[in-house]
């Protein structure tokens, strides 16, 4: 019974031991793989943004062949009625894209110039229209339109990228898109003296909610919301169309985010 018992205990000893092995050469699988793990982390691709509101220079990283891109063109400016009472028409707000994808060739350039679009003007007193709003361009890759200027007679300037500006007295809240991009809004359209005029355009953004007691178009919405009398065009947004003894406002200003892994 005592060689028995001997036995018995060699071989619990020795199933210990190798269940122990067992767990030491897992553990060493285990540290291993979380080694793998922390180092496929820390190689794990970046994602980075640069922001561009003015004209600038895009220095292509190292290794990188596509960029997405979210941005305007610049908005129109608002038009002016020289009537009494009677309103101009608002600007058009400018064509928008939003994470579009640009594929810059297998040999990428070194740089791309970034052109931002200034905003369209307002028109000034005795009648004028507004002045459209100009486009923003990364290189020769992609070109996003501005809106158009409001009109003196009280018709909305059409948005960038096909949207259709509002014709006196009608409402034009409609937007266009094409080419994977979003039209900006058609600009709201003025209205004769006693009447009201209208909200311009929705696009990316929500068209701004009209008073209904402005006789001035408001301006189309794209990056950003239209602007009215008391209230500045956001980006690529068109200006508000002047009323009475008020000049057309001035649309708002193109901006470019570009994205890219590094």
């Amino acid at each position: 019974m005592t060689e028995i018992k001997k036995s018995n205990e060699r071989l619990e000893r020795k199933q210990a031991s190798d269940a122990l092995t067992a767990i030491e050469a897992d553990i060493v699988t285990i540290q291993s793989d979380i080694t793998d793990i922390n180092t496929a982390i820390a190689g794990l691709s970046a994602m980075a943004v640069e922001v561009f509101d003015a004209d600038g220079t895009f220095t292509v990283p190292t290794g990188v062949d596509v960029v997405w891109l979210t941005g305007c063109g610049a908005g129109g400016g608002g038009g002016y009625d020289s009537g009494a009472g009677d309103g101009g028409g608002g600007g058009g707000g400018a064509q928008v894209a939003v994470d579009h994808p640009i594929y810059l060739g297998a040999s990428p350039p070194a740089t791309v110039t970034v052109t931002i679009g200034t905003a369209g003007t307002g028109g000034p007193a005795n009648g004028n229209n507004g002045t459209a709003g100009e486009s923003t361009t990364f290189g020769s890759f992609l070109t996003l339109l501005g809106g158009s200027g409001g009109l003196a007679a009280g018709g909305g300037g059409a948005g960038g990228g096909g949207a259709t500006g509002g014709t006196v007295d009608t409402d034009n809240a409609t937007s266009a898109t094409g080419s994977g991009l979003i039209g900006g809004g058609g600009g709201g359209a003025g209205a004769q003296t006693g009447a009201n005029g209208y909200k311009g355009g929705a696009s990316y953004a929500q068209a701004r909610v009209h008073n209904g007691t402005d006789t001035n178009g408001y301006g189309g919405s794209s990056f950003g919301v239209g602007g009215n009398i008391a209230t500045a065009a956001g980006y690529g947004a068109g200006g508000s169309g002047g009323a009475s003894i008020s000049a057309g406002k001035n649309g708002g200003d193109g901006i470019l985010f570009v994205r890219y892994i590094s």
